[in-house]
């Protein structure tokens, strides 16, 4: 995505320099743009979440690229960052590898909440009028032997991960992971 100076966006604009200067730091404030190390701006996630122009996964690695890739080489593994979206999870980011086993995931791509472990911590982490609202219109698809098809096993799921501060993929959407 483009990158603007304050001074090209004044011309662009036809905005005083100075004037653009405080709308694009109180743009920046409220999270809507934001400044890069030259000072350049970029839309944010307050105008990703708007516009589907706007790639959340670059977002989110641009502004913690560093914890991500730290945290994918301290665990030995790949670190998934998504959004839970109507019972699916929108695959935003994506670091690391592992060795072991592969892992068939891709930004951009989405799945259902209940057979992956970023579904199910996403699933965790909201209140409970809301998992009722995302239990009740999804329906459980075997993609696997070890897929959950069921709210019980489900709400069992979600309450380990809560308890544990993680979830774990069991093989519910790939046999080998």
């Amino acid at each position: 995505h483009e990158r603007l100076s304050v001074a090209e966006l004044s011309r662009r604009t036809g905005l005083a320099k100075p004037s653009a200067h405080r709308l694009m730091l109180t743009l920046e404030e409220v999270g809507a743009v934001m400044r890069d190390a030259r000072g350049c701006y970029r839309p944010a996630m307050v105008l990703a979440a708007m516009s589907e122009g706007v790639a959340v996964g670059d977002l989110i690695c641009e502004t913690s690229g560093d914890l991500l890739d730290g945290l994918a080489a301290s665990l030995q593994g790949v670190i998934h960052v998504g959004v839970l979206e109507g019972g699916m999870v929108n695959y935003a980011a994506r670091v690391g590898r592992t060795r072991r086993v592969p892992i068939p995931s891709q930004v951009g791509a989405k799945k259902e909440a209940y057979c992956s472990a970023l579904g199910k911590i996403l699933l965790a982490g909201l209140a409970a009028p809301e998992l009722e609202d995302v239990r009740r219109i999804r329906k459980f698809a075997a993609r696997t032997e070890r897929t959950i098809t069921s709210n019980g096993r489900l709400k069992s799921e979600i309450a380990s991960a809560r308890q544990r501060g993680y979830a774990i993929d069991n093989g519910e959407a790939f046999s080998m992971v």
